[in-house]
């Protein structure tokens, strides 16, 4: 990306561009003619430095969940983490036994590998299932056992067993991103527990309302249940996923924004063949293609987040 567009997306002038390079970045690349190539990494935190610079601090663990399937829940898990990982080390888990988004990393497991059932199992071995799967991003990956491990005493199980695992590395970890299933079930309940906050995509189709209400509904329950006081989840927010120019989009879209019955982000990330296309690629939207307009729009969105963990 030219400087041109780099300094209207920041909204500064060159000469505080370039100065402000010289003293963040020792990695620019340059063309043949020795002008700065910059990419989206460098972006966001430049614009971290410009508008927050503040501690974000450590183990921000957030859940991305949804009880309906296809709502780009595990796009928007791999697009914000490498987002998050260009601020501060990042740790993705897996929670679906389907593991897309272990797949999503490259990943594939077979049964003997360590993986997420096993660490729930012994806390120790979570150091040797996460594995690094781009710079300052590790995930903890899953695999189809995890299904049955679900389905083994499942009653004598603790919903907070995930968070016992996690509290063991928390610290070397500025965000922990929780890829949940599609379902209300006790694997959606353990990522909730584990996490601070929760962020719902939806997309904007009929009955996308009822969708979001369970989940809330379920995080309700689970308040009410918690005879501890560890439950101290925060619903950050409902974001528009796939979103559409379209009548009907339009209406239901301004259905959930005014229900005024959740928190919503302003930003909504469009449907776009640039998601496909780069998870079937194994990359962000921001190394897939750095100029398609998803990119700001993931920018934007993530900005929201950073602004509702740091203020």
């Amino acid at each position: 990306m030219r400087a041109g567009k780099v300094q209207k997306i920041l909204g500064i002038t060159k000469p505080t561009l370039l100065r402000k390079i010289e003293e963040n970045f020792q990695d620019i690349e340059k063309t043949n003619s020795g002008e700065n190539i910059f990419r989206w990494k460098h972006i966001i935190k430049l614009h971290y430095l410009k508008n927050f610079n503040k501690s974000f601090g450590k183990g921000n663990v957030i859940s991305i969940a949804q009880n309906k399937g296809g709502v780009g829940k595990t796009s928007s898990v791999i697009n914000l983490a490498h987002a998050f990982s260009y601020l501060g080390k990042t740790l993705v888990i897996d929670l679906d036994s389907q593991s897309n988004l272990s797949q999503s990393f490259n990943t594939y497991l077979v049964e003997k590998d360590i993986s997420l059932s096993d660490v729930l199992d012994d806390n120790t071995l979570i150091k040797k299932a996460i594995r690094n799967v781009a710079p300052n991003l590790d995930l903890l990956p899953n695999h189809l056992k995890f299904e049955k491990w679900l389905k083994n005493d499942k009653d004598k199980k603790n919903p907070f067993i995930l968070k016992k695992a996690i509290k063991t590395i928390k610290d070397e970890y500025s965000f922990i991103i929780i890829d949940t299933p599609p379902s209300l079930a006790f694997a959606l309940e353990i990522g909730l527990y584990s996490s601070k906050y929760c962020i719902i995509p939806f997309q904007a189709h009929p009955f996308a309302m009822d969708g979001i209400i369970n989940i809330i509904d379920e995080i309700k329950t689970m308040s009410k249940k918690d005879e501890t006081g560890s439950f101290d989840l925060e619903i950050m927010g409902v974001f528009i996923n796939n979103y559409e120019e379209n009548i009907l989009y339009n209406q239901i879209a301004e259905q959930v924004i005014t229900s005024k019955k959740f928190p919503v982000f302003n930003t909504k990330i469009r449907k776009t063949v640039n998601i496909p296309q780069s998870q079937a690629t194994k990359e962000s939207v921001f190394d897939f293609d750095e100029s398609a307009k998803v990119c700001n729009e993931y920018f934007d969105l993530f900005f929201e987040i950073i602004e509702k963990i740091v203020n």
